[in-house]
């Protein structure tokens, strides 16, 4: 019969100050502990997990600041008012109102838009399959007024919604990477 050692039969917090690791061979077990804890207790494990990987990986640092966190209304709205080009805008409110990601949101195209069901075809680039998004009103709205807007940019572009300035293509995701960190800092919006 294996001993396992008492950090590992009855874990704490205290016991995972020093080092936050855990050496379960059940997943269960750790998921039930877990649950176990007080949100004061998984807010101060929480922190303690990542003070401890900033101490084993000092290398390691975030492009973009705090990507755990989504804007606040406010936030959004002094993000979208720093844009400077409808490009960009439509980039971003596909990402903000769809919860696409950045390569799903440039790879999105004016026929992947269902207008009378309100939908968005997506090939998920997680799961490589194709999904269906709502468009919410906000962004519909936003949608009819850039393609009537721009349809000749997105016609020469093949189609797509966030075209490539420079070629018949879409958007590369660094550069609106790029167009998101600098529209972040114009906005105040940057955090360490």
């Amino acid at each position: 019969m294996e001993t396992r050692s008492p950090i590992l039969r009855r874990p704490t917090i205290t016991a995972c100050e020093d080092k936050v690791r855990f050496a379960y061979n059940d997943k269960t077990e750790l998921l039930t502990w877990l649950a176990t804890l007080s949100k004061s207790q998984l807010v101060e494990l929480i922190k303690n997990a990542k003070a401890e990987r900033a101490k084993r990986y000092p290398h390691r640092k975030t492009l973009y600041g705090n990507v755990d966190r989504a804007f606040t209304e406010t936030e959004l709205r002094a993000f979208f008012h720093n844009l400077r080009d409808y490009r960009s805008r439509i980039c971003f409110a596909l990402q903000a109102y769809s919860g696409l990601r950045i390569n799903e949101a440039v790879n999105a195209r004016i026929e992947d838009i269902d207008w009378k069901n309100n939908e968005l075809r997506v090939l998920s680039e997680k799961t490589g399959l194709i999904d269906f998004v709502p468009i919410s009103k906000p962004l519909r709205e936003l949608l009819d007024y850039y393609c009537r807007a721009f349809t000749k940019k997105i016609e020469k572009s093949g189609g797509w919604l966030v075209y490539s300035k420079r070629g018949k293509t879409h958007a590369s995701a660094d550069s609106l990477r790029n167009v998101f960190r600098k529209t972040s800092k114009r906005a105040g919006l940057t955090r360490s």
